[in-house]
């Protein structure tokens, strides 16, 4: 067996082990299959030696047959009994030693044999009873000593002895000639109450007021704390005297605490269950119920103990119920049962019980245990699946549809029933093939037995058409027709088929196709778009020139809303059109018609002008279906849009001339601060020579003369460092002086064009090391590009934004602007060398700007506003970046 010091072995194991008597489980053929310690001690066995081990070899040769013997009618008439009690009887050990045994037979599971064996002691030859007794004292491992009438030890065990030795106890009070009062003092405290309960135990033995006594006590082993049994019987001479037997049980009742938590967690676990447990006695009187079984019929334990659980049952299925358990049997004691109970406020609910029935060795009924679980759900559904099946029955029969099941039958079918309708069928009635095969029956029809075979293989619904011929028809088909056949997969192996007739419906569509294709022909025919659209707004029918118009195809433009896909719409005027302000929405909505409404929209990057006429169709009312018609204008509104061009064009030659483009605009912003310069020193001028004015005056004069004259001085040293050939130096740079520089040089012609700047510069941005003028170079290129491309856009919106702040790459700068913008080749283009987008530009400038900031370690990049525009951004590494 196990190592029984193991404190996570079995319950059972650690009770087995702490027995003084060999207990032995045999098996129907002889064998063993399993053995508690103290059995394997007396027969010579390691832990785990016995197990698997054939009976017959614990038993000595001689007394074999005489012990099978017993050991068949123990099996075969299952009652307790003692065996091998006469003198001489004998069992073996592993050493081949035998010894004189005393055997007692039980009945066990399965056919097997409970023995429980204990070593019959040997009564010694008259007149060596001390010698021999204090011979068998000596030997004995158990902790013994024998007092004599006053108490004083008179011997003692090899393990007295020896425990006395590791305890620490000193001769003179354990060993022989001490007082045991003293030994017991010693070895559980002097103020132990064990101690004086076993003197107590002794004095009553002593002096014959006791038969004997036996008491568990504990006692202190270094840390822990260890537990004996005394028992104390007299001794049957005439001295007096007695005998006490300290036995170890420290291991017994950690198996007592081991099996009572068992049965704790036993007893938590039943507790935890979902399912409702009950025990009750044959007349159904409960003896446990459990705490869902209590929580179900909102009862406590008190409330349904000792009462019978007839009175959960309605009253008309008792009698159901007592015939099921009645029928239980010894051989087949489990049986399930399903019935209702009355739940919490008289509610009934369907459970299923399992329930087990406990009999005697006479077979009558003791008692009954029962687990239960509520399936009202299921059985709810099985009466709602039955109720459907028969409503399903209803309908296949009274279907005006031709219904016929078919079962599979290996690679056929066959017809296994029909519905009146289909019996109606044909001029003999179908019934005459009820039980023929598919393949037999419809030999000229392969697509419909293909059908039937696919709908088997795929468990899954579908109809198909038929021109269908070979039945004689009846009805209005004829003997030939159209058919719609419907297939559906009836578990487990049905194929159910419904047959209509749709020759009418087919000679209508033809019809019906006919004519929408004569009407899409009209309609691919003309030059304009046209949409028909439904009251919800979605296209049920487009010609090819709407789908080119909407640069979709035909079909992707069926069922969708029109202005979703034209994208941004603007006026004749350029103001953004909403969805609801749509000419075929305001017919639809108000009703009437909306006619010559211009609408541009984008394609490619190209505006596309259109013309539309919308007019309501006839209807219940708002919302109306609507006809519109969209006409391309885009060429001649180009035509007009090139000839205003070319005016405009001779326009600005006329103001290049005049002006002198930038030269123009630097010598006006010049002007100003000279000419104040002029007025500030006359009037000074004139101050001194009428001596009107005063030192402080004149002062005031001249500083305001020298601010106008370093203004100027300003804007000609910016112009004259940026146009200055020289070599190109780097030096470290506070990038936002930089773009203030800059902004300084394009200011005039930023304010004569009218365009807002705005500054969004990064406070405490660390320097760069760039070559300040080559960098000023290619944001003044930027905020010129920006300018011209603003110069479509309303004087009030024309606005730039530079911005500036720290990124992982460095600082970086964006030129944004609110103009047009590019279009996505553009953007992809636009860094090109040659390649511009303006009339008469080189191609050059961003070309070349690009390359500057590359060289600086930096990168250009551009990309479309969020609101419209252009962005571009470039960034430089900072000092000291790597």
């Amino acid at each position: 067996m196990p190592d029984t010091t193991n404190p996570l072995r079995p319950s059972a194991e650690l009770v087995l082990d702490a027995l003084g008597n060999g207990v032995l489980v045999v098996g129907p053929e002889g064998v063993i299959g399993s053995a508690n310690r103290p059995a394997e001690v007396l027969f010579g066995y390691g832990p785990g030696g016995l197990r698997d081990v054939r009976l017959e070899a614990l038993v000595p040769d001689a007394a074999r047959r005489d012990h099978e013997r017993h050991r068949l009618a123990c099996a075969a008439d299952p009652e307790v009994r003692a065996m091998c009690r006469r003198p001489g009887i004998r069992g073996r050990r592993k050493d081949g030693t035998e010894f004189p045994v005393e055997v007692v037979l039980r009945p066990f599971h399965g056919g097997a044999v409970l023995a429980i064996v204990r070593a019959e002691p040997v009564a010694p030859a008259r007149g060596t009873e001390p010698v021999l007794s204090r011979a068998v004292v000596r030997a004995l491992d158990e902790l013994v000593a024998v007092v004599d009438r006053a108490g004083v030890i008179v011997a003692t065990s090899a393990g007295w002895d020896e425990y006395a030795r590791v305890a620490g106890c000193p001769p003179q009070r354990c060993a022989v000639g001490a007082n045991y009062l003293d030994a017991c003092r010693h070895a559980t405290g002097p103020n132990s109450v064990a101690a004086a309960e076993v003197g107590g135990g002794l004095a009553a033995v002593l002096t014959g007021t006791a038969d004997r006594f036996a008491a568990e006590y504990p006692c202190p082993s270094g840390a822990a704390i260890r537990w004996y049994r005394a028992v104390v019987t007299p001794l049957p001479n005439e001295e007096g005297g007695a005998v006490v037997v300290h036995h170890d049980v420290t291991a017994r009742r950690a198996a007592e605490r081991a099996l009572a938590e068992s049965e704790l967690r036993f007893r938590d676990v039943v507790e935890a269950q979902t399912e409702l447990l009950c025990r009750a006695l044959p007349d159904g009187t409960l003896t446990y119920v459990n705490g869902p079984y209590c929580r179900y019929f909102g009862r406590t334990p008190e409330q349904l103990l000792g009462r019978q659980f007839w009175e959960l049952i309605p009253e008309p299925e008792r009698e159901y119920v007592a015939r099921h358990l009645a029928a239980l049997t010894p051989e087949r004691p489990v049986a399930s049962v399903e019935n209702r109970v009355i739940g919490i406020g008289g509610e009934l609910r369907w459970h299923e019980w399992t329930n087990r029935a406990f009999f005697d060795d006479a077979g009558r009924v003791t008692g009954f245990q029962s687990v239960g679980r509520d399936v009202t759900d299921r059985v709810l559904a099985a009466d709602a699946l039955r109720a459907s099946e028969s409503r399903f029955r209803d309908l296949f029969q009274n279907s005006p549809l031709a219904t016929a099941c078919w079962r599979a039958d290996g690679a056929d079918f066959v017809l296994a029933d029909c519905n009146e309708a289909a019996r109606r069928l044909t001029a003999g009635g179908i019934t005459r093939v009820l039980g023929r095969r598919l393949s037999e029956l419809h030999q000229n029809q392969p697509e419909h037995r293909a059908s039937v075979a696919r709908c088997l293989r795929e468990r899954s619904a579908f109809e198909c058409e038929f021109w269908w011929a070979g039945l004689d028809w009846i009805g209005p088909a004829g003997p030939d027709g159209d058919v719609l056949v419907s297939y559906s997969f009836v578990p487990p192996d049905l194929v159910m088929s419904a047959v209509q007739f749709i020759t009418v419906r087919k000679r209508q569509e033809r019809a019906l196709r006919e004519s929408a294709e004569r009407n899409r022909l009209i309609l691919s025919a003309l030059h304009e778009g046209v949409l028909l659209l439904d009251t919800a707004g979605r296209v049920l029918k487009a010609n090819e020139s709407a789908a080119r118009l909407f640069d979709v195809t035909a079909d992707r433009l069926l069922g969708t809303n029109p202005g979703g896909l034209l994208g941004a719409v603007r006026g004749a005027d350029g103001r953004s059109v909403a969805a609801g302000q749509l000419p075929w929405e305001l017919a639809r909505l108000a009703g009437g018609a909306c006619v010559g409404m211009v609408l541009v929209v984008d394609r490619d990057g190209e505006p596309v002008r259109l013309v539309v006429n919308a007019h309501a169709l006839p209807g219940a009312g708002a919302p109306y279906p609507v006809v519109a018609s969209l006409t391309d204008t885009t060429a001649q509104w180009r035509a007009e849009e090139q000839l205003h061009q070319h005016q405009a064009e001779l326009a600005h030659v006329a103001r290049c001339v005049a002006v002198g483009e930038m030269a123009a605009v630097l010598a006006h912003e010049l002007n100003q601060p000279l000419t104040a310069v002029i007025n500030y020193c006359r009037g000074g001028a004139l101050r001194l020579r009428g001596g009107t004015g005063t030192t402080a005056e004149v002062a005031d004069v001249l500083d305001l003369t020298v601010a106008q004259a370093e203004r100027a001085a300003g804007i000609i040293r910016r112009l004259r460092e940026f146009m200055r050939k020289r070599a190109p130096h780097r030096s470290t740079t506070d990038l936002n002086f930089t773009v203030r520089e800059a902004l300084a040089l394009a200011g005039p012609e930023l304010r004569y064009h009218q365009v807002a700047v705005t500054l969004d510069l990064g406070a405490g941005l660390p320097p760069v090391q760039v070559d300040r003028i080559q960098i000023e170079q290619v944001l003044l290129n930027l905020l010129r590009n920006a300018t011209e491309a603003l110069a479509g856009t309303p004087a009030g919106a024309r606005r730039v934004e530079i911005t500036t702040r720290c990124v992982a790459e460095g600082i970086l700068v964006g030129v944004a602007d609110t103009g047009a913008g590019l279009r996505p080749d553009e953007l992809e283009r636009v860094f090109e060398p040659f390649y511009t987008t303006k009339e008469h530009g080189t191609g050059l400038g961003l070309a070349i700007s690009r390359s500057i900031i590359e060289a600086h370690g930096g990168r250009l990049s551009v990309r479309s506003g969020d609101g419209g525009g252009a962005v571009f951004v470039f960034t430089l590494p900072v000092v000291g970046a790597d």
